[in-house]
């Protein structure tokens, strides 16, 4: 149908710049997600020490679109940041297969991903939030309000590997939103549902700890 979105991401390597560490990362992803491969990649904590490669471990190079940002992606002079490369596949996805033409058009031969970003930023209309990309805010932070994993919760019988079955809680969780997740369930309390799935970083190693603010 015409104009219809397309489901879309790109599929990448994450690279820690200093040990050479990396991982598989596909954009868009969950910041759990993010911060999961992150801790594989054993990039430390508060970091932005990292690049990406428009390839995967397997050497997938993903569709036409990600070939036509390619260059931009290994831009060692301007590495893209996780946030900048996140927003842009978000964009992406808004797109149709249409728009999508004609931003891999746009794109080609740019040098940058930020002047990616801004090209489908104004094609659907969604600026990225951040003016200035400093080493800081290349990484990704907790702060007090953020939880750092969530777990799924199911009733016996449902098909747990489905995502659109049961409902996510993000901890750590109060007791008012524990119980508001118990209701969505319609049960009197998540001890009456089984834990299937977790995602986010729980276990924290030497090199990823929570934030201390």
């Amino acid at each position: 149908m015409a104009g219809k979105t397309v489901s879309w991401a790109l599929h990448l390597m994450l690279v820690n710049d200093d040990s050479g560490d990396a991982v598989d990362i596909v954009y868009p992803s969950s910041r759990f997600h993010i911060l999961e491969q992150m801790n594989k990649c054993r990039i430390p904590y508060g970091s932005g020490r990292y690049h990406h490669m428009a390839r995967t471990m397997d050497d997938y190079e993903g569709d036409r679109l990600q070939k036509a940002l390619a260059h931009a992606i290994e831009n060692k002079d301007s590495p893209p940041s996780i946030k900048e490369m996140n927003h842009l596949a978000e964009t992406i996805q808004k797109m149709s297969a249409g728009q999508r033409v004609g931003f891999e058009k746009a794109v080609s031969g740019l040098t940058t991903i930020r002047e990616s970003v801004d090209i489908a930023g104004k094609m659907v209309g969604k600026n990225f939030p951040f003016t200035e990309l400093s080493e800081t805010n290349r990484a990704e932070l907790w702060n007090e309000d953020d939880p750092y994993f969530r777990i799924r919760f199911v009733q016996d019988g449902e098909r747990w590997f489905e995502d659109e079955h049961g409902v996510w809680v993000d901890f750590p969780a109060t007791d008012d939103e524990l119980q508001r997740a118990a209701a969505v369930m319609g049960v009197h309390s998540l001890q009456e549902l089984r834990e299937c799935q977790v995602d986010g970083v729980v276990k924290c190693g030497s090199s990823l700890k929570p934030a201390d603010t």
